[in-house]
């Protein structure tokens, strides 16, 4: 599979509609409405519960003795965990989300324990100005940067030099067209209709072929948020 960049997609779209010659929006701007195209790419494979096939991916988590904070992934999508796996060679087993009534009380408990041996479990906070945090429940025995795995879905990459690359293939004649209904439109250009009306089109078939990506075969799209260890 063969992704474009930035670069690639301005060329064709200025090309397209005519426009290598106008200066109707800066390339910071005709950046950022791509990239909102993006996110509306994004969402409709959220919708279709596809999210797996495109954006799931792992990362490292950094344990640090007697620290029960741990940085999520930077690029975690609305903080949706699939799963957390620590192996340290001899001991594997799923650090599982932290439920229940009394969850605060089994918080405060296992901070009062010497540990040996924990089980962890987790809970996500959000801090504000630190950002969200997962809290090991109880904090962590060791220094480690290779025992725990978190698998989650990520964001889809984000175009910020003309070198950055769109990972989302099937939205890229739907990015043009909605590049250019929000460029026409801005200055009342008499293609605006033309744009919006190409924009839904393309829109619709993006979703359809989206749609036939579902496993087995089946077009008839189910939505379990239940998978999700954790999300926003």
């Amino acid at each position: 599979m063969t992704y474009k960049t930035y670069a690639q997609l301005k060329a064709k779209f200025e090309r397209d509609w005519d426009l290598e010659e106008e200066e109707m929006v800066t390339d910071t701007e005709l950046m950022e409405i791509f990239n909102d195209g993006i996110d509306d790419a994004q969402a409709i494979i959220h919708q279709l519960g596809i999210e797996q096939k495109y954006f799931l991916t792992k990362a490292l988590l950094t344990l640090t003795n007697g620290s029960a904070d741990v940085d999520l992934p930077s690029n975690i999508y609305a903080n949706k965990i699939m799963a957390i796996i620590y192996n340290d060679g001899s001991n594997v087993f799923p650090i599982k989300r932290l439920r229940g009534k009394n969850l605060f009380e089994d918080v405060a408990f296992a901070s009062n324990v010497t540990w040996t041996d924990p089980r962890y479990q987790y809970i996500i906070r959000n801090d504000s100005s630190a950002g969200n945090k997962i809290q090991l429940v109880p904090a962590s025995i060791i220094t480690n940067s290779t025992y725990a795995t978190c698998w989650y879905i990520r964001e889809a990459t984000k175009l910020t030099t003309t070198s950055s690359i769109c990972d989302i293939p099937e939205s890229y004649n739907f990015l043009y067209a909605h590049a250019a209904w929000r460029v026409l439109g801005k200055d009342g250009d008499p293609r605006a209709a033309a744009a919006k009306a190409e924009k839904m089109k393309q829109e619709q078939l993006m979703t359809e072929t989206l749609e036939t990506m579902v496993d087995d075969g089946d077009n008839e799209i189910k939505i379990d948020a239940s998978t999700y260890e954790e999300m926003s």
